[in-house]
């Protein structure tokens, strides 16, 4: 699927999903200012000593004890669905996130000196784009393991020459860490960040936000 497809199927989502966030919302609001008033009102009618008889009180405690736990009910079950509509978009826009970032997409020269490969933050995708596509190599220059994934640094190249660039397995004929860059290759000014496992790091939130950034 096309990166606009992607983007247009999430406007999609957001659009038919947000009216009913926003009313479920409201009715839940809606409902624990009803129980605060009727319990508002229990407080005051039971308040008084002189107001019921014994039977009279048993009567009214057991039907606001029933009322209130249909008021419970229903504002638990709206809490729910917010929060199960909550978790949907959510779980789309990590999946978008995913998606994006994780899909390496080649980019031509000249542009490719200025922005690298487009996309390939999540390891594995970023090793079969390789293997699909020799004209373009990576160069490990850092490794960190951070809350139950490892992210790596690389510096990318591109060949630039006519014709096949060198075979992967000639390693002397291909960049590599601390050399000079070979004849016929071409690096990007920007470097190119992975992680082994980019939804869990998405998943960590803030945290996971604030180590990438260090990182």
């Amino acid at each position: 699927m096309a990166a606009r497809d992607r983007v247009s199927d999430l406007q999609r989502y957001k659009a038919d999903t947000e009216p009913e966030m926003a009313y479920l919302l409201r009715q839940t609001a809606e409902l624990h200012r009803t129980f605060a008033k009727f319990v508002a009102r229990m407080d005051a009618l039971f308040g008084k000593p002189d107001a019921l008889n014994d039977t009279e009180l048993k009567r009214r405690e057991a039907d606001a004890d029933f009322q209130a736990g249909q008021i419970l009910q229903q504002v638990a079950g709206v809490e729910a669905r917010c929060e199960q509509v909550s978790k949907a978009i959510g779980a789309l826009w990590r999946k978008h996130a995913v998606s994006r970032f994780a899909v390496p997409m080649a980019t031509p020269l000249p542009g490719f000196q200025e922005t690298g490969i487009a996309g390939g933050h999540q390891e594995e995708d970023l090793k079969h784009f390789l293997t699909r596509h020799p004209e373009y190599h990576v160069v490990e220059i850092r490794k960190k393991t951070v809350q139950g994934t490892t992210l790596r640094l690389y510096k990318q190249y591109m060949w630039k020459k006519d014709g096949r660039p060198p075979a992967p397995a000639n390693i002397s004929e291909r960049p590599a860490a601390h050399n000079s860059t070979p004849d016929g290759w071409v690096a990007a000014e920007v470097r190119l960040s992975t992680a082994g496992n980019l939804a869990r790091w998405l998943d960590r939130g803030k945290d996971a936000a604030n180590e990438w950034d260090a990182f």
